[in-house]
């Protein structure tokens, strides 16, 4: 015969989870426990994101939702003390990308490298995007110059923008 002893709940899942507008996502919260815990949370998520008694985060993120959205998970199943864990969802607004990222430079030569960096927003965005191209040469006389970072993801959100922007490096 068998038989089962009642254990408390323990959140297992990581604490964080990265999610992007105009898309679907979903994270699961993992608990330990007997009987098998239900969740809920405390906090405010961000429009059609919905956490189920069963643990799944999930939806699809509206345009403005950019940001950090700090909840509590809680896990219960009547045995002893319910599990609470702080939890992060993080919704990833924009996207940069650079095409190329590295350059062949001569010294003293002027370049223009074209309209090759694009911020592309996946809903609304506002906020300052900074760029940084490091220059590194072995002979002197000619280098790379390297746009750092070459894409980058980044949380925000804001007034309404373009829904792309384009910069123009030159030397």
């Amino acid at each position: 015969s068998s038989f089962s002893v009642d254990q408390a709940p323990a959140i297992t899942s990581a604490n964080n989870a990265t999610f992007t507008v105009g898309t679907s996502g979903s994270f699961t919260a993992v608990a330990t426990g007997y009987p098998a815990p239900t969740f809920s949370k405390t906090g405010t998520l961000p429009s059609g994101v919905t956490l189920s008694s069963a643990g799944l985060l999930s939806g699809t993120l509206a345009a403005g939702t950019g940001g950090s959205y700090s909840i509590t998970i809680t896990a219960h199943n009547g045995v002893g003390s319910n599990a609470t864990q702080s939890f992060t969802l993080n919704v990833r607004d924009f996207s940069i990308s650079a095409n190329p990222t590295s350059v062949s430079v001569t010294k003293n030569k002027t370049i223009n490298l074209g309209p090759i960096i694009t911020v592309t927003s996946l809903g609304q965005f506002s906020g300052t995007v900074i760029l940084t191209c490091s220059y590194s040469s072995t002979d002197g006389t000619s280098g790379t110059c390297s746009l750092s970072p070459a894409s980058v993801n980044v949380p925000a959100g804001g007034a309404s923008s373009p829904s792309s922007l384009s910069f123009t490096m030159s030397n």
